[in-house]
């Protein structure tokens, strides 16, 4: 190390030593909040537009078994709380879900109360059709989570209990049936946790269980996935959290051990290499957050060692390899029971790694160490056990934290920075709303969809290889309205295909406006990752019948770079396909620049000089041909490519 760096070095060290030892900032609270519920220990919030009113609520879950729903502004929703609280104190651990489980365009609630009963509520409380499920265990119990299993209509429920031989796991559809398969008994296994992902690579969700010194994997069916369990020699294993480290598209099992070592496990059970790392002698009971907090594009996996009921905890931060990530590892001289999130709480496009104290602070640490501006902040409502929210509660476009405490607060905080879903990776307990444990670098999605006018329609079409973190697609319409997009309304929600390919055509629409086209990808956790807008002009009807099919006027021709190819539908068609085909001299297929049905109007195509690869082509004399599928039709141009002039 060089004098410039020690000095460098020394100076980070200092700034985070007199960081640690600073004052609380109090907290600057959304109106309305803090709003006063019961004793929460362990149980995260869970935020979203659960009602579909276009506002988000809060549900959180209280020490005394009751489930709050809350308005963005703080009050109780009506036919909340929910609940029986014979056994208080027993079912501390457990984080309510919000999920669409029974498919009807709505977010429900799911939860696993003292009882033993796995409930699911729609936003007024009510319960489900099929619900609630009574699951015999003790005390000790993972909280829910929610997936995309099988092709049965809606979502799944995973839950585990712990009985007195050992763990029980069940797995019902939405409409509360079991799925064939389930439960399966773990004999002598202890204090579950669960985690769901395609970690084998074969498009489907995988259940993933750590009880006691073993991780399990079974397939969706209950079989367990071979090379599983994966054992730690005596150890105990934290909460499980699933990530792709580095970005070769193959998930990583991640996790955290009572002897103070983190294990990175691949989906065929084996520890990777330069795992498992030794991080001190403490214990790891929480699961680990995946984050990109350096903006390097490769991920950090953040441990914490504490407990509630320590007086200090450390702030661990390695890469994909192992390695401690400079500025780390930070001590905290205060106990932190919580899991850790990651998000962007200052603004400057890096999530920050964001850890709540049994003392009522909230620290957030920079990629350096460092901690950021106006932190710690100090909540009125005393100790935290429940892992933050990250979200924007109020839709305002800032980021806001919500924290639920021991004292029986739920707290609002408005941080005063945007808020941006790419740089907030790990916002809540388990990753997301499902509690999943399912890490999504949502910054790698592509997706190039076409929207085509059509005689009196317009035809939104994309191509997307089928995905187990993927639940549908939607297709959402704006009109133009002063030169921007008016209101979007959702045209269509499409489950997933087989084949990858996906097409909506749009009849309600008026000859000659404007509108705009947006594809959404509905994720696992019930997110949406947003593609587009596409702008198009619809076509006016035409005055008279087509009546013959051929190719317009290609423009301009010769062309450099681009031509425009309009063509002609006819009557004559009939009620059939037809392809628009590039071939060069030789009659090889250079291109397919459309298929589609034949249906009567004026179209244009357009070849950028291109192959069906993305290849340029070389300069010379190509022919556009039309042909119906039957080619009874045949129609043919020649078109001349030059770049020289």
């Amino acid at each position: 190390m060089t004098g410039i760096n020690r000095d460098i070095y020394l100076m980070a060290a200092l700034w985070v030593v007199l960081s640690l030892v600073s004052p609380a900032t109090s907290a600057p609270y959304i109106p309305g909040w803090p709003a006063e519920v019961g004793a929460v220990h362990f149980s995260s919030p869970a935020v979203a537009d659960i009602d579909g009113d276009g506002k988000r609520e809060v549900a959180v879950a209280t020490w005394d078994d009751r489930l709050y729903l809350l308005t963005s502004d703080g009050r109780i929703s009506g036919g909340f709380p929910v609940g029986t609280p014979k056994t208080a104190g027993e079912g501390e651990e457990n984080s309510p879900v919000l999920a669409d489980i029974d498919d009807d365009g709505l977010l429900d609630i799911v939860f696993l109360s003292n009882e033993g009963k796995l409930v699911a509520l729609s936003a007024d409380g009510k319960p489900l059709p099929g619900w609630p499920k009574t699951l015999d265990g003790t005390s000790d119990k993972a909280s829910p989570v929610v997936q995309n299993l099988t092709s049965y209509r809606g979502l799944e429920v995973v839950a585990a209990v712990e009985t007195a031989s050992g763990v029980t796991v069940y797995a019902f559809h939405g409409d509360g049936t079991p799925i064939k398969g389930w439960p399966i008994d773990l004999e002598g296994a202890r204090s579950p946790s669960l985690s769901v992902g395609d970690f084998d690579g074969d498009n489907t969700a995988d259940v993933i269980v750590s009880a006691g010194s073993n991780v399990y994997a079974f397939y969706y069916n209950g079989k367990r996935i071979d090379g599983w369990p994966v054992t730690v020699g005596s150890a105990k294993i934290s909460a499980l959290t699933i990530a792709d480290i580095d970005g070769n598209g193959g998930e990583t099992i991640l996790f955290g051990t009572s002897d103070g070592s983190g294990y990175a496990v691949d989906g065929r059970g084996r520890v990777r290499a330069g795992w498992p790392v030794k991080l001190c002698s403490g214990t790891i009971t929480a699961a680990p957050a995946p984050a990109d907090i350096d903006g390097d594009g490769s991920v950090e996996i953040i441990f914490v060692v504490g407990g509630a009921h320590l007086t200090s905890s450390t702030v661990f931060a390695v890469d994909a390899r192992g390695y401690e990530i400079d500025g780390f590892p930070l001590k905290v001289n205060e106990t932190v029971a919580a899991a850790p999130i990651a998000a962007d709480v200052d603004g400057d496009g890096l999530p920050e790694v964001i850890v709540a104290t049994g003392c009522g602070k909230i620290w957030a640490f920079g990629a350096g160490g460092e901690t950021a501006y106006g932190f710690p902040l100090s909540v009125s409502g005393g100790k935290i056990t429940a892992t933050p929210t990250a979200t924007d509660l109020d839709d305002d476009g800032g980021i806001d934290l919500v924290i639920a405490t021991d004292g029986g607060t739920v707290e609002a905080i408005s941080m005063g920075a945007p808020y941006n879903t790419d740089s907030c990776p790990w916002p809540t307990y388990g990753g997301n709303h499902w509690r999943s444990g399912k890490y999504h670098a949502r910054e790698t999605n592509v997706l190039d969809f076409d929207v085509r006018a059509k005689s009196d329609s317009l035809l939104v079409s994309w191509e997307s290889s089928p995905s187990s973190e993927r639940t549908a697609w939607r297709v959402l319409r704006a009109p133009k309205d002063d030169g921007l997009p008016g209101e979007y309304v959702k045209l269509a929600e499409m489950s997933q295909e087989i084949s990858g390919r996906y097409s909506y055509e749009d009849k309600e629409i008026e000859g000659g406006e404007t509108y705009y086209y947006v594809v959404q990808e509905v994720m696992t956790d019930g997110s949406a990752v947003e593609y587009g807008p596409k702008i198009v002009t619809a076509p006016r009807a035409s005055a008279s019948p087509v009546s013959v099919t051929k190719i317009l006027n290609a423009y301009p021709n010769p062309f450099s770079s681009s031509i425009n190819v309009p063509i002609q539908i006819g009557e004559d068609a009939g009620d059939i396909g037809y392809t628009v085909k590039v071939f060069d001299l030789s009659g090889k297929v250079v291109r397919t620049l459309a298929s589609d049905y034949a249906q009567p109007g004026e179209y244009s195509v357009e070849w950028n000089a291109e192959d069906d690869g993305g290849n340029a082509v070389a300069d010379g004399i190509y022919v556009i041909r039309l042909s119906t599928d039957d080619k009874r039709i045949v129609f043919s141009r020649s078109i001349i490519l030059t770049r020289d002039g």
